[in-house]
């Protein structure tokens, strides 16, 4: 009988290690407490952080450490992107209630690393933006409520809008270069184009989707994932063209999703949650974060994943740290 007992406890230790050895999560310290929005990486070393408050933060070492830097702006910086070290973007949203006039949504650039920061003006009125999409030659396109889509111009500096068939909350974007792009948002919507933008199409399900779709990822011209409400989680292998549902083992909103370039990925959302899969196990398992803050965003380098969300939270995953599955 003790040995039963003995061999089912090294059976539940066993299986505890092997969780905690697949999660490998680790807080990071957060030098802020204020809703951390959004987090992009230029390479395997150099990243940013920006949140609510107008509060940005910079990494010169994978996410290890990060350093909150002086704020140029009091409102909430719901999203980045740098083209090198030197060029960046940052989309900003005023308060609905203090805004007056003003847009409730506007851009603002660097081109000296983050020194200093230039207001773009988008004319945007009452357009409430959410999210950047970039291709890989640095073409720009901001997405938001009402079907709202801006569009970076040829200078590269003004931006114009441009219609979408579509009156819902356009939420994530992709685009693969500067024509294949994919859009996701409201009711399920997922909509392709293949010229830059000027004509937009419906994607297509295998089964009927309703729930908002939050962001979407693709790994090469072909493969892609969008995650929404209720744990949703669709693939596409064309392209954005049709999509299916994956099983769902969540049932809590998923906000993010991303790949690494050894083909590690990752969506996150609600409460925590983190879900991963790999090129090994294709499927999504869930796995602890070590934390119930919501998590807002997730992006990734070729061995690195952090993701950032509620209260400062920083959570940094490593692939060096835990080998290669």
């Amino acid at each position: 009988m003790n040995v039963v007992r003995t061999t089912f406890f090294l059976v539940i230790l066993c299986l505890g290690i092997a969780d905690r050895a697949r999660a490998e999560w680790s807080v990071v310290r957060s030098p802020t407490l204020s809703t951390l929005r959004a987090v992009y990486f230029l390479d395997d070393e150099r990243g940013w952080i920006v949140g609510s408050r107008g509060n940005w933060l910079t990494t010169a070492d994978g996410g290890k450490n990060w350093q909150l830097q002086k704020s140029f702006t009091q409102d909430t910086i719901v999203d980045v992107y740098f083209t090198d070290a030197n060029n960046g973007w940052v989309l900003c949203e005023r308060d609905v209630y203090s805004s007056g006039k003003n847009a409730l949504s506007y851009l603002r650039r660097t081109t000296d690393g983050g020194k200093n920061w230039e207001s773009v003006d988008l004319d945007s009125g009452r357009d409430r933006l959410v999210r950047f999409a970039f291709s890989k030659d640095g073409y720009g396109t901001a997405l938001g409520e009402g079907g709202a889509l801006w569009q970076m111009l040829d200078d590269r500096v003004n931006w114009k809008r441009t219609p979408l068939p579509v009156k819902f909350l356009m939420l994530g974007g992709w685009f693969v270069d500067s024509f294949n792009g994919v859009l996701v948002g409201g009711a399920g919507t997922t909509l392709f184009t293949t010229d830059a933008g000027v004509e937009w199409a419906f994607g297509t399900s295998d089964k009927t989707v309703q729930t908002r779709l939050n962001d979407v990822v693709f790994i090469d011209a072909k493969r892609g994932w969008a995650v929404g409400a209720q744990g949703t989680i669709l693939s596409t292998v064309n392209g954005g063209r049709s999509w299916k549902v994956e099983p769902s083992i969540v049932s809590e909103e998923l906000l993010a999703v991303c790949f690494a370039s050894s083909g590690f990925g990752v969506a996150v959302g609600d409460q925590g949650h983190v879900l991963e899969t790999s090129g090994t196990n294709p499927q999504w398992t869930r796995v602890n974060s070590g934390v119930q803050a919501k998590l807002h965003d997730v992006a990734a380098t070729s061995d690195t994943v952090v993701a950032v969300g509620f209260g400062g939270t920083i959570l940094l995953r490593r692939e060096t740290e835990k080998g290669r599955r």
